[in-house]
């Protein structure tokens, strides 16, 4: 059986590094491989699987992946027994061509809801090639397509059902995903269970470089949460409230400025699902939406001051603390 190495060269820069290596510990848990981080230790590939995994510092160019490749070019003896092949199918991922049991891994980037019509949004450069696309199986919310909450939910679980059933057993699947509404969590919490994983490990992927909407819009999740989905296996029974995490989360983080709203939502979400918490709360429930308006006009913050930012995120704190304390006081009441 072939083993793998992983070809990881490091980047000039640590966040670029350990972002890489989060997603590689999700990737490959489970399974015994070797690291190569440089030219010097291209030794002993025959018969591997190969990995490339290249991450990108402040330049946008690592250099010792450069040494690597110029160390494979001048001696391809390395590389013997290291063949392989890669297939490209343009299919449906409703429906898979690969067989039963037989995929060691599966990454998937699902549509968040109704957060980006991606096939709308692409009609103009569809239409300048001539060729648009089917919209038929886009799985989203749309009211355009007649798509709501529950079709999303179904179409999603036939999705997942495929990547389980192509999956070997015990193998995992790793899935990013977010959203702004606490509806739109439980529709994928509902199809994750429907196609019979359950949630193995959780994260956040830490871009560090915020997408276009979550940089404008004030409701957007911060950071993409990562789940790791095993097939097989039983899921851990540990019963808990969103309450309970939230206030947890917030007592833990009290002394931390970056953990702001944004943040400790996306913390939040992948927290009550690996919990097995029912997610209750959309991001609009954390914040007073009007004051956030009004704080976040041109004059009242000045994008980039350190200070600022710290503030805020106090100020959210604050909020937050003050509405499990009114919920508390309710559920006493």
């Amino acid at each position: 059986m072939m083993s793998i190495t992983v070809i990881h060269p490091p980047a000039d820069a640590g966040w670029a590094d350990q972002r890489l290596r989060d997603v590689l510990r999700f990737a490959l848990a489970g399974q015994e491989f070797r690291t190569v981080s440089t030219a010097g230790e291209l030794d002993n590939l025959a018969g591997q699987k190969l990995l490339f995994a290249l991450p990108l510092g402040d330049a946008g160019v690592n250099l010792e992946y450069v040494r690597i490749l110029t160390r494979l070019r001048r001696e391809p003896g390395l590389l013997e027994g290291c063949t392989g092949t890669v297939t490209v199918h343009n299919h449906s991922s409703a429906r898979m061509a690969e067989g039963d049991g037989s995929i060691d891994f599966a990454f998937t980037d699902p549509p968040f809801g109704d957060f980006i019509p991606y096939a709308e949004v692409n009609q103009i450069n569809e239409l300048w090639l001539d060729r648009v696309t089917d919209r038929t199986g886009e799985v989203i919310i749309s009211a355009s397509q007649h798509k709501d909450l529950t079709t999303y939910q179904q179409m999603l679980t036939q999705v997942f059902g495929e990547v389980y059933r192509v999956l070997k057993p015990q193998r995992c699947a790793c899935v990013v995903f977010h959203a702004a509404k606490a509806a739109v969590w439980r529709a994928f919490k509902g199809a994750v269970d429907g196609a019979g994983f359950h949630i193995a490990q959780t994260n956040i992927l830490d871009k560090t470089q915020s997408s276009f909407k979550q940089t404008v819009s004030e409701g957007s999740v911060q950071g993409d949460p990562l789940f790791l989905l095993q097939k097989g296996g039983e899921a851990p029974q540990r019963p808990v409230s969103d309450q309970a995490v939230l206030r947890r989360l917030m007592e833990e983080n009290a002394e931390n400025p970056a953990f702001d709203r944004r943040r400790c939502y996306s913390t939040y979400v992948y927290t009550c699902l690996e919990l097995g918490a029912a997610i209750q709360r959309d991001t609009d429930a954390w914040l007073n939406r009007r004051e956030y308006r009004q704080q976040s006009k041109p004059g009242c913050q000045k994008r980039g001051d350190p200070e600022t930012a710290d503030r805020r995120a106090r100020e959210d704190m604050d909020r937050l603390r003050r509405l499990l304390e009114q919920e508390t006081a309710k559920g006493e009441a």
